[in-house]
């Protein structure tokens, strides 16, 4: 019968094959041998190993996207964090703090059409697009989003558009990102909110319109602004790129 703690064990064939090794965990501190259906032995001997690393207590984590508004018939209805999510619906609250800890990342794909309209030195109103989206964010919309992942224990992460500036021409994106929507947003954060945003990140899989050096321009940027506007020992990380399958994009 197996009983006590659960042990660590190697588990290796009588050949001393290295790559025949393997790592289980089962809990006996008995040595056991059986037939493996080869014919040899295989024996288990308990040996109690460090770890080679921990996972961290905010591993499962969690995203606000900002989809558009759907139909009755999609499970994302009113979900959108730019428009129709209700931050103060209790239990969403409730939800959210027994995930917790955790990060609470907000970005998707229309990430990189946001707007951060309202904020001091920054643009004045949203373009009929981004209203059209349920991408634009005000100040109050800003504020209330960082007091729910307050309140919830949770650690924001935002992912800002690193597309403001540039346009798509005959299928291809051109021009650079244009940093002062964000820095408007960074700015009023450091401001209002100074170490309540655990991260930022910069545009969200965007590997196929554009190149590794100009999204690391982009990221470049991005730090000195959050360098300036926080004092080291406060500052946000800086996280990304978001990527989905392209590999070889790392590589340029």
């Amino acid at each position: 019968r197996l009983a006590g703690h659960p042990r660590v064990l190697l588990v290796k064939e009588k050949s001393n094959n290295l790559s025949s090794m393997a790592v289980a965990v089962i809990a006996s501190s008995t040595v056991l041998a059986f037939p493996n259906g080869s014919g040899t032995t295989t024996t288990f001997g308990p040996y109690l190993l460090r770890p080679t690393s921990t996972i961290p207590s905010t591993f499962l984590s969690f995203n606000f996207d900002w989809n558009l508004n759907a139909t009755a018939v999609d499970s994302w209805t009113n979900a959108s964090v730019g428009w129709t999510l209700d931050l103060q619906d209790h239990r969403l609250l409730s939800l959210a703090r027994a995930l917790a800890p955790a990060n609470l990342r907000v970005g998707g794909s229309r990430a990189d059409t946001a707007e951060y309209v309202g904020f001091p030195g920054g643009m004045a109103a949203c373009s009929t697009a981004a209203i059209e989206q349920h991408t634009c964010l005000t100040p109050s919309r800003w504020d209330e989003l960082v007091g729910f992942a307050q309140r919830a224990g949770l650690r924001l992460v935002f992912d800002l558009n690193i597309m403001h500036g540039r346009t798509l021409k005959d299928g291809l994106w051109t021009g650079s990102w244009d940093a002062s929507n964000a820095r408007s947003l960074l700015n009023y954060t450091a401001a209002r909110h100074p170490g309540l945003v655990f991260g930022f990140e910069l545009g969200n899989e965007k590997e196929y319109a554009l190149s590794a050096v100009e999204t690391a321009r982009a990221f470049t940027s991005l730090r000195r602004m959050v360098n300036e506007f926080w004092r080291e020992s406060a500052r946000p990380w800086v996280i990304g790129p978001a990527m989905n399958t392209r590999s070889d994009w790392l590589g340029e």
